[in-house]
């Protein structure tokens, strides 16, 4: 017989970290709700994958259903790719290095939005051990646009620093 580790999971967990019947996890849905009336913004148009322009930023709210229904992912947007295919890759080299040699769980990590050219800083946010969703995610956007400048001035540095490495060196092809 094999025994399934006990989890700590209750009937309460399963309702408050449960997905509704579009698949939405109960926890995203209240910290989009409790953020968006607290700041009089859209709850569904955010949830629908609307767009959220603060502090200089864009920001997109993301959740992953029943896959992990304790979280919720925020995009932050870095900015668009080159059309250029060589530095494409070169940028897209140096963002996965960056995924490998920094610790996701406190950095977050970069990715490409599917269809798109855009590259995003996307942080997880585990509702795990808070007490309210919606203060959850305001301060983590709190923390977000208060590093605004900071953020920017890195992320330029690298975009800079890749374009130019690209341009200065041949790719080899594999």
């Amino acid at each position: 017989m094999i025994h399934q580790p006990d989890r700590g999971a209750s009937a309460a967990d399963d309702d408050k970290f449960g997905v509704d019947a579009d698949g939405i996890p109960h926890a995203y849905r209240r910290a989009v709700t409790d953020f968006a009336g607290a700041l009089g913004l859209d709850a569904e148009a955010l949830m629908a994958g609307g767009r959220l322009d603060s502090g200089g930023l864009g920001f997109w709210l993301l959740h992953h259903g029943a896959r992990d229904p304790r979280a919720m992912t925020v995009f932050v947007d870095v900015g668009e790719l080159p059309d250029d295919p060589a530095q494409q890759l070169a940028i897209l080299r140096e963002l996965l290095e960056k995924n490998v040699t920094t610790p996701g769980a406190v950095a977050g990590y970069y990715g490409v939005v599917p269809g798109t050219s855009n590259c995003v800083l996307c942080t997880r946010l585990s509702f795990e051990n808070v007490e309210s969703e919606g203060d959850a995610l305001g301060t983590l956007m709190a923390t977000l646009i208060s590093g605004v400048d900071k953020t920017r001035e890195v992320l330029q540095l690298v975009l800079d620093e890749m374009v130019k490495r690209s341009a200065d060196a041949p790719l080899e092809r594999v």
